[in-house]
């Protein structure tokens, strides 16, 4: 079977529910994740991330401006758009659609957030995160994400 085939084979399972509702839900360990709010503090990596999805996508250049314009949950300023191995801790291979803890991370798009990593061999393209299914890609910095901040 193609990869493609069996890409095809699990979507529509997903989506029909024929591999039950509770087949794309993953919640991390007890303890994974302190939260707050706003936050949420990951006590494996030491990071503190956004929990909200901010509303709307945008270009690489917005994403990092967001995020060091952002105060919040009483942390202040401080925040910033994180590296791609950042965003990777964040993924939950047990869960699909989105492969993230989403009782931590509610509203989590299924779909590209920004990182501050750029391609090693393609000079001016920016490494993403797409939570579907926790795969990374790179894009043109003008291409529309979302963004989710860390400190």
């Amino acid at each position: 079977m193609t990869l493609r085939k069996a890409f095809a084979i699990g979507a529509v399972a997903a989506a029909t529910g024929l591999l039950g509702p509770e087949a794309s839900i993953a919640k991390a360990p007890p303890g994974r994740y302190t939260v707050d709010a706003d936050t949420a503090l990951d006590t494996v990596t030491g990071l503190r991330w956004q929990r909200a999805t901010p509303v709307g996508k945008v270009n690489a250049a917005g994403a990092k401006a967001y995020c060091e314009a952002l105060a919040l949950g009483g942390y202040g300023n401080g925040w910033r758009l994180p590296a791609l191995r950042e965003l990777v801790s964040l993924v939950d291979r047990r869960a699909a659609l989105p492969a993230i803890d989403t009782e931590t991370f509610a509203g989590t798009k299924n779909d590209m957030y920004w990182s501050t990593t750029p391609h090693a061999g393609k000079e001016g393209l920016v490494w993403g995160l797409a939570f579907n299914h926790g795969d990374s890609y790179f894009q043109q910095p003008t291409y529309q994400a979302w963004v989710r901040c860390v400190r």
